[in-house]
């Protein structure tokens, strides 16, 4: 599935034509809890930022449940990354930071890529604009990480 096919299962509003570029596929980081979570964007931020080359500030990673914003902060925070890069909240965008906050702060914001996480308890219907909003920041590539169940969940139900 790609970012577009996404989204149109989560908007609501008049009718809109869908861009033929259909980019690449949504990629799903599946592990239970949130260390282990935060351990699989690690890896993936390592690739991108070193494999790939992409530059820390074309990152961010969006938080679906607010309430949980700090537990998946400092899970993230006990994290290595190559250096310059750094975690870092929305003011602190910078040319080494991944930007790592809630969907809600972010609405408005886009980057390159987006990390789509702590939605495990998300119900498609109940929560979609979050998921929406979440989806729609991605300009390139989005990746979501939850449960296997959750990621499923969020990925089928258009």
């Amino acid at each position: 599935m790609h970012i577009r096919d996404m989204l149109i299962g989560y908007y609501r509003g008049v009718e809109m034509i869908a861009s033929p570029i259909e980019g690449v596929a949504v990629t799903t980081l599946t592990a239970n809890g949130t260390d282990a979570q935060a351990k699989s964007i690690g890896a993936l931020l390592t690739r991108l930022l070193v494999d790939e080359r992409i530059s820390a500030h074309d990152i961010g990673i969006l938080i679906c449940d607010g309430s949980a914003k700090g537990e998946h902060e400092r899970a993230l925070q006990a994290l290595p990354l190559p250096k310059p890069a750094r975690f870092g909240r929305l003011e602190d965008y910078g040319n080494h930071v991944v930007t790592v906050d809630t969907v809600a702060r972010f609405k408005g914001l886009e980057r390159e890529v987006i990390v789509l996480w702590g939605f495990d308890d998300a119900e498609p219907l109940r929560d979609r604009e979050t998921l929406y909003v979440g989806i729609s920041r991605a300009k390139a590539a989005l990746y979501l990480c939850g449960t296997r169940a959750a990621c499923a969940r969020i990925v089928d139900d258009d």
